[in-house]
């Protein structure tokens, strides 16, 4: 057979088991609320390397074929998505261009950027009506992470309807890129606010129409988590604030030693799905309940650092306590009191805090620390239902969507090549997990 085309596989490779409701051998991008981006083989030959994209609701089963490199760069929450680098140019789910943000254009109007050129502009967050953009101005254009002398980061909110800007002002802060401000990420949904930071000064805008509702001096990176309407402000190392950001009012306040939040993910925003949340120190977990307007203490500490649960003992996440015997990890409701259920998990997993607190909880194990390889699995904390069962050879890839659906993936690289030649290529596998009730098979 002159030009046969092989690849060799090692027998042993990457595996997921559990409610896996996707399983592609390609990259899969999380969106919000089941909505996935799913690369394909676009040929149909096993030789032809170029694939395509779906954009596919896992809710509802609806699908559009986006074809080869549409470039997704974040997914909506209405299934459109924004593509290019950067996320610039705003598309309806059929793949349709609504419109193409220019650069130039988002400084229009604000004061003191004469003379300045502006760089590559960076998504900041997007609610269900406005993406918001940020870009650096500068004598020189520069991006925004470049640290650019007399640089101003300036931001500006743009109808996702028609691409037509709303909203634009000085943030107030230097080009200095990920000191200032959170990338979003799009399996977490639309937010009503964003957080920027300008030294030690955090800001929190208002997506939709670019007001400032709130401003605090002596407030560091990370001092501040937003939900809802509501923030969580800490000040200094032992207070914390519940903040009305409508009204500026301070709901509620509590104060103990070496006082954090408890993280929300990789962003400060919050989603529906979790509860704001404070840790002192490593003793003690209270949690913010909207309707008494108070912080209520839970009867587990927090977490520790290594993000594991020791054998015979209790931790605090989000909501819930976790209690680990042996193997079995007991899931409570701290507020109510009451087990809602227990799953296995090996006990020397830790819980991935770096994702967003939502429905879904997952925990990984480091298996193979030069090759950066895991095991994981994941859990519906409002069920105890496990989702990730197992899995072996995962890789850094990995997306929690808060309200119900998780992403695993495995990369490696495979020998291919005909009778005369022989190459190596990187390919990725993924799994999607997800609630059965949430995708109406339940």
């Amino acid at each position: 057979m002159v030009g046969a085309f092989f690849v060799f596989r090692a027998a042993t490779g990457p595996s997921a088991e559990g409610t896996v409701l996707l399983h592609q051998e390609h990259p899969v991008q999380l969106g919000p609320d089941g909505w996935v981006a799913v690369e394909q083989d676009a040929g149909g030959w096993f030789w032809d390397r170029d694939t395509e994209v779906v954009m596919r609701s896992l809710v509802t089963g609806a699908e559009t074929n986006l074809g080869r490199d549409p470039q997704v760069a974040y997914i909506l929450p209405s299934g459109g998505y924004l593509s290019g680098l950067g996320g610039t140019t705003i598309r309806t789910p059929s793949g349709e261009e609504v419109a193409s943000i220019d650069p130039e254009t988002i400084g229009e109007g604000v004061e003191g950027l004469e003379e300045l050129q502006a760089g590559f502009p960076e998504l900041a967050a997007v609610s269900d009506e406005v993406v918001a953009v940020l870009v650096c101005y500068a004598p020189e254009a520069e991006l925004l992470t470049s640290d650019a002398a007399g640089g101003h980061a300036v931001m500006a909110g743009f109808r996702l309807s028609d691409g037509r800007r709303v909203w634009a002002r000085d943030t107030g802060a230097g080009c200095t890129g990920r000191e200032m401000y959170c990338p979003p990420v799009s399996e977490l949904g639309a937010v009503e606010h964003v957080v920027t930071y300008a030294d030690d000064q955090a800001t929190v805008t208002r997506v939709d129409d670019g007001t400032v509702a709130a401003t605090w001096e002596d407030t560091p990176k990370d001092s501040v988590v937003v939900q809802d309407g509501l923030a969580l402000h800490r000040i200094g190392n032992s207070v914390v604030e519940a903040v009305d950001l409508a009204t500026g009012e301070v709901l509620a306040a509590t104060e103990c030693p070496d006082v954090g939040l408890m993280s929300p993910g990789p962003v400060p925003n919050l989603s529906p799905e979790a509860m704001l949340a404070i840790e002192c120190g490593e003793q003690e977990v209270r949690l913010y309940d909207r309707d008494a307007r108070e912080f209520t203490p839970v009867p587990a500490p927090p977490l520790g650092e290594d993000r594991t649960i020791p054998d015979g003992e209790s931790r605090a996440h989000d909501r819930y306590i976790l209690q680990r015997t042996g193997e079995t990890v007991t899931i409570t409701d701290a507020l109510s009191g009451s087990e809602i259920g227990s799953f296995a998990a090996p006990e020397e997993m830790a819980v991935q805090t770096n994702a967003p607190r939502g429905r879904v909880m997952l925990m990984y194990l480091v298996t193979d620390e030069d090759d950066v390889q895991y095991r994981m699995i994941a859990a519906d904390l409002r069920t105890a239902q496990p989702l990730l069962t197992d899995s072996r050879k995962m890789g850094l890839t990995w997306q929690v969507d808060p309200t119900g659906f998780a992403m695993v993936s495995s990369g490696d690289f495979y020998r291919t090549g005909g009778r005369y030649s022989s190459e190596e290529e990187y390919r990725v596998e993924s799994w999607v997990v997800g609630v059965e009730a949430a995708t109406g098979a339940g």
